[in-house]
């Protein structure tokens, strides 16, 4: 027989047995009838120990119930009677082969019970194996076993003796019981394919069918009705079926090929839905008025169909030919069981079909709106959901607004993928060379940087050291003049400035003897003292211009009637007779150290200087407490060059105030340096060598900008070169010099920005150069970005993602399902 051996009651039991106890069972004591008695009752006997014995029953229940689960099929006999053979006359190892085996099952109520050995009911066989072997190598045709209601098992124990009988050393065991697995499935299989069994152009290999199964053509069909991708509810195709489970597309898909007549393959790993859609296509079938016979290599793949439509109501329409339930008892009980079953009443078909047909409309919307790819992306709501969701799964935290990218929403899905591949690769670089924007050579504009450029940007970085030097030099000597407070470290190029300026300022004062220089008047009233200056200077103009003509004295005269005598008869041809035009010549002539003039343009002139002089010199009087108070102890009396230098002193003091004022000389004490003047001199050589030194250092510095394309707007407002304090500019040198070659890392992501720029992310670019995050999620940010922006839009062009709720929703589908 075929299978696997067990233990059980056909074992050697000599190992445990003791001798006398296997001869008894070997040779039953006949009692008065010529039987004993023990051998006419329902118990089987064996030689084994109670132990030993419920061991191999245990396990032989065990493996009988397990061949049943998986394949459906009892392998369990009972055999009488044994053949003993040899498989040649030189043999001396004896075979022994059952001869008639009853299919039975053991049982028991509980585990503290005896088990018990039943029949199943099903027929009783004969060993098709040994049959055959007989047939094909011995030549000996064994005789048919008869039906059971006919069979005797003694004759036919006989009948096989008889056909055994040439055989030397062949004999049958009449007594011999045993209990073992044998199995006849393949020779089953192997006789029903036997092409002899098959009448001629009938045989199973010469089927369409088997030769698409099994042949290189495989099934022949065209294409699906239904094509590729179908939407199954818009298809004609399906508005006929009679789903009785849940399926979706690609199982309903199925279905339709299958009903629609094509042959097909359905393959899938576990929990895909195979036994989902054989109940539905037994479903169709049996809709359609249509026989189906399914068949599965183990017993629990029929189960599960079997339970699914007893679920649904039409395990009734199947008859089930496997395991236990093929004896032919318990086909006749199941066929009279269903014949006597009424037919099926349906209520309200026609309302459930209309809320049917509602429910389906919805669903069928929102399926269409979250699995519809958005815009050109080519990614669906549904997808940009879970995509959002694994970034926030893997730890993105989104603050402040994201990342903004504009335009994404337009963007197709390969664009998306090269921009997003661009946002990888600035946040690998950002990930290697730190923050860009902290990079000491983060200004650097260059799209290239090759080895061979080191060396001059060294050479120049070094002679900008140099220049620096000399410049922090000369102002520290400019500092110490000026007995300032500062140092060269802290100052910026406008404090230096400032310092050069006070110097200039310093060098070009006038005299100032006798000034007060803290007066608050100067700033309180300096309109009135640059008002009062002007005066002065007129005066001292109008003084300057006529002193030499006219006598000291005649500053003091009153002219102004001899003025008007000139004026009244200066035109006439008869003013020489005139007395009072007479009388203001002479006048004229008695104030003029020599010749008075001789036109009377030039007479009046004169006369007009005298009484100007008088009313500016009345306009200064009128302000004398004033310069006393700027200027304590001055006498400007009538000189002209003491209202000049008032009036220079004056107007400086003024404008050195507002200056002051303005910052303009930083922190020197420019009060006490015009009080304490220090060496002139050496001030205008310090000054002069200082701009020097900040010339060189600019120049220096430009040609280290133009080699590296420095870029100021990357330095920010006061952080440029130029702009920065000595000591800031110092460390920035040393640094850039001493990391020079890793300018490469900022060109490198200088190509990258602007590949951003020309892609329209310049704001991812910029993201990397600053954001502390973009070394671990600028590209998860960038994702984030763009996601969002395609849900958005999702949400903005369908409605019906924006109406969405989860409970509601949960609702529609369960009353879908249960009215479909």
């Amino acid at each position: 027989p075929e299978g696997r051996e067990s233990s059980d009651a056909a074992s050697d039991p000599s190992a445990d047995t003791p001798a006398e106890l296997l001869a008894l069972l070997a040779e039953p004591a006949p009692d008065a009838n010529g039987t004993a008695a023990r051998h006419t009752d329902n118990k089987l006997q064996t030689a084994l120990t109670l132990a030993t014995l419920n061991l191999r029953l245990r396990e032989t229940f065990r493996q009988a119930r397990l061949s049943i689960e998986e394949q459906g099929v009892n392998i369990l006999y009972l055999a009488l009677g044994m053949l003993r053979w040899y498989e040649s006359d030189t043999s001396t190892h004896e075979r022994r082969a059952p001869l008639v085996l009853i299919p039975v099952r053991l049982v028991r109520s509980d585990v503290r019970e005896n088990f018990k050995l039943g029949w199943t009911e099903d027929e009783i066989e004969a060993n098709l194996s040994l049959e055959a072997k007989m047939k094909t190598e011995f030549g000996i045709r064994l005789p048919e076993m008869p039906a059971e209601e006919d069979l005797d098992v003694e004759e036919y124990l006989g009948a096989v003796e008889k056909a055994v009988a040439k055989q030397e050393r062949w004999s049958v065991s009449r007594n011999e019981i045993h209990l073992n697995f044998f199995s006849f499935n393949k020779l089953l299989i192997y006789k029903d394919l036997d092409p002899a069994s098959w009448p001629e152009g009938s045989r199973p290999a010469d089927h369409p069918l088997m030769e698409q199964l099994f042949g290189s053509g495989g099934f022949a069909h065209d294409g699906s009705d239904l094509g590729e991708d179908p939407h199954i509810d818009e298809e004609g195709h399906t508005s006929d079926l009679h789903p009785v489970v849940d399926a979706d597309s690609s199982q309903t898909h199925a279905v339709v090929d299958a009903i629609n007549g094509r042959n097909l393959v359905i393959q899938g790993p576990p929990g895909t839905g195979k036994s989902q859609t054989i109940t539905n296509l037994i479903g169709e079938a049996l809709a359609k008025d249509m026989k189906v016979l399914f068949v599965a290599e183990k017993m629990a793949a029929l189960e599960v169909v079997k339970r699914r439509l007893d679920t649904i109501h039409l395990g009734d329409a199947c008859l089930e030919l496997h395991s236990h339930k093929t004896n032919k008892r318990a086909v006749l009980e199941e066929l009279k069981r269903t014949l006597a079953l009424g037919r099926p009443a349906v209520n309200g078909a026609a309302e459930d079909r209309v809320l049917l047909e509602e429910s389906r409309r919805r669903l069928n919307e929102y399926s269409r709106a979250v699995n519809t790819p958005v815009a050109k992306s080519g990614l669906t709501p549904h997808e940009l959901v879970g995509r959002l969701a694994r970034l926030e799964a893997e730890g993105l935290a989104v603050e402040g607004g994201g990342l903004p990218v504009r335009g994404s929403v337009s963007w197709t899905a390969e664009e998306f993928v090269r921009r997003r591949e661009l946002a990888r690769e600035l946040q690998e670089l950002v990930g290697r060379i730190g923050i860009p924007r902290d990079h000491v050579w983060w200004a650097c504009g260059r799209l290239h940087f090759v080895p061979t450029d080191v060396h001059p940007v060294e050479e120049l970085a070094g002679e900008a050291c140099e220049a620096l030097d000399r410049h922090r030099r000369d102002v520290d000597r400019l500092v110490g003049l000026l007995r300032s407070d500062a140092t060269s470290a802290e100052l910026k190029p406008e404090g230096v400035e400032r310092l050069v300026a006070t110097v200039r300022r310093l060098l070009e004062a006038p005299d100032l003897a006798g000034a007060d220089h803290g007066n608050a008047a100067w700033e309180s009233g300096a309109e009135r003292i640059l008002e009062l200056a002007k005066t002065a200077r007129r005066y001292a103009g109008v003084r300057s211009k006529n002193d030499r003509v006219l006598l000291p004295e005649a500053w003091e005269e009153d002219v102004l009637e001899a003025r008007r005598d000139l004026r009244a008869c200066g035109d006439k041809w008869w003013r020489f007779l005139s007395r009072r035009y007479r009388d203001a010549g002479r006048k004229l002539e008695s104030l003029c150290r020599e010749e008075a003039p001789k036109t009377d343009r030039e007479r009046i002139r004169l006369l007009d200087a005298i009484l100007d002089a008088g009313r500016l010199r009345r306009e200064i009087d009128a302000s004398s407490q004033l310069v006393a108070d700027l200027f304590p102890g001055l006498v400007l009396g009538d000189r002209a060059n003491a209202h000049e230098r008032f009036a220079e002193a004056a107007t400086w003091l003024v404008s050195l105030r507002r200056d002051i004022a303005a910052g303009l000389f930083g922190g020197a004490d420019i009060h006490g340096l015009l009080e304490d003047m220090p060496d002139r001199q050496g001030m205008a050589a310090a000054a002069d060598a200082t701009e020097r030194s900040r010339k060189a250092l600019a120049g220096t510095l430009g040609a280290l900008s133009g080699k590296m394309e420095l870029r100021p707007d990357c330095l920010g407002p006061g952080n440029a070169l130029e702009d920065r304090t000595c000591g800031d500019l110092d460390a920035w040198l040393r640094d850039a010099r001493r990391q020079i070659r890793s300018a490469h890392d900022v060109v490198r992501f200088n190509q990258l920005e602007k590949k951003a720029a020309e892609a329209g992310i310049a704001e991812v670019a910029e993201a990397a150069a600053s954001r502390p995050e973009a070394a671990a999620q600028l590209l998860a940010l960038f994702e984030h970005a763009c996601y969002s922006a395609w849900l958005d839009a999702a949400f903005r062009e369908r409605p019906v993602l924006a109406e969405f709720d989860g409970s509601t929703h949960g609702g529609i589908i369960e009353r879908f399902r249960e009215l479909d």
